[in-house]
């Protein structure tokens, strides 16, 4: 009698087992490709980083199949590692970068 109770109970442990499975397909339909900029998009970011005087900027990177957007000031362009340290001394990677602008 008990080995039926543990049978009965079976499939939807299953069910349970594949819930991760279920919300990380969520997850990745959501996601995004990367943008691909055009020559004039890179060339007015290069413009832009290149006569940077400390002003609030927006900031928009492609991160994990997402584009996120960050209010932020930049403390240090590298260009030799390809990095801007940002608020909170956060590295945001050119490569990842896709669009900036001025807020003020």
């Amino acid at each position: 009698m008990s080995d039926r109770g543990i049978k009965k109970w079976a499939a939807y442990r299953a069910l349970i087992e594949q819930d991760s499975a279920v919300v990380q397909m969520h997850e990745d339909r959501k996601k995004i490709e990367r943008p691909v900029l055009s020559e004039d998009k890179m060339e007015e970011i290069n413009e832009y980083l290149t006569n940077y005087e400390g002003q609030l900027c927006e900031i928009s990177i492609y991160k994990n199949g997402e584009i996120k957007t960050i209010n932020c000031h930049i403390y240090k362009i590298d260009p030799v590692d390809k990095y801007l340290l940002v608020d909170d001394r956060k590295r945001i990677y050119l490569k990842d970068l896709i669009g900036i602008k001025n807020i003020e």
